[in-house]
């Protein structure tokens, strides 16, 4: 998968005030959740591409709940309704999308 074939699914399947985790792309794109760091890869090469693309890619998260904090994605997620707590979203609070 390329990273503008993953900038797509998150546009159809994320949105506004929902999150998913590198974990949970990962288990969808390649059977398991290891592969986080590659998600990542190519949702920065999305941003790289276009930043307006992070609008997308900040609602990714770590699957413990952690946020990056890259592009503006605290600010964003709070502006969607989303809580943020020590650099964390407790995900029983949100609407946490799986594939």
């Amino acid at each position: 998968m390329k990273w503008n074939q993953l900038l797509d699914l998150l546009k159809s399947s994320l949105p506004l005030g929902s999150i998913t985790t590198y974990g949970e792309l990962s288990d969808h794109l390649f059977g398991h959740r290891e592969g986080g760091q590659s998600v990542r890869s190519m949702l920065q090469a999305a941003v790289d591409s276009d930043f307006t693309n992070s609008r997308f890619t900040n609602r990714v998260i770590y699957t413990n709940g952690k946020v990056a904090d890259v592009n503006g994605q605290i600010y964003q997620l709070e502006a969607e309704g989303i809580e943020i707590k020590d650099n964390r979203v407790d995900l029983s609070k949100v609407k946490l999308v799986t594939f």
